[in-house]
């Protein structure tokens, strides 16, 4: 459960981050059902499989991975993402693999990432870089897109009941001026009743 201090932490980017996108497309096109209903890009990381080969074996299949793998520094260009992961001190490397992995099956790939090996995190690096540019590029407007248009919808939106419940949340919890942290959320489906956020961006959207 978060407290008081993690809401006051919140940070959210105005565009997306492409290295750390990275990671979420990866854990999600390895599930099958998310595979079938993308399956251009599902196919397209097939075909890049090789390259991609350290990527899928370092990190898991599903869960949490590694902050230092979703920066928040980088988020200019893809270069500068993975930049901002390699910058990663060999400490809190160790420290989130290490509790991120736990549980996880060693390999001699996975114990030299654990100890922040230079030629692993060189390795992973490059690998990320061709996910996005194999994978994820051609796919990448259309989510840019997607993702502006959310933030103009939710942030011009009518606010309901929800905006309310959250804004006095951080206004007690946080301490500052409202609007600390803003959530809005709209109906999705054809119900009308869904609150989840699709893989294209349909749903809860959050915003500092």
């Amino acid at each position: 459960m978060l407290g008081p201090a993690d809401l006051a932490r919140v940070r959210v980017a105005v565009d997306l981050h492409r290295a750390a996108m990275v990671m979420l497309v990866c854990q999600a096109l390895r599930g099958p059902a998310v595979a079938a209903a993308l399956p251009d890009l599902a196919g397209r990381a097939v075909a890049a499989s090789a390259r991609l080969r350290p990527l899928h074996h370092l990190v898991q299949l599903r869960g949490f991975a590694p902050d230092f793998l979703t920066p928040l520094d980088g988020v200019e260009s893809l270069d500068a993402g993975l930049q901002a992961i390699r910058s990663a001190p060999a400490r809190q490397v160790r420290a989130e693999v290490a509790a991120a992995y736990a549980h996880v099956p060693a390999s001699d790939m996975r114990r030299r990432f654990a100890d922040a090996d230079p030629q692993v995190l060189d390795s992973l690096v490059a690998a990320i870089g061709h996910y996005f540019t194999d994978v994820m590029a051609p796919w990448w407007p259309a989510l840019l897109q997607t993702h502006r248009t959310t933030s103009t919808r939710s942030r011009t939106g009518s606010r309901g009941p929800e905006w309310t419940v959250c804004s006095r949340r951080c206004r007690r919890d946080c301490g500052g001026a409202p609007p600390i942290l803003e959530a809005d959320t709209w109906p999705t489906g054809s119900t009308g009743v869904g609150r989840d956020v699709g893989f294209r961006a349909d749903g809860t959207a959050l915003f500092r």
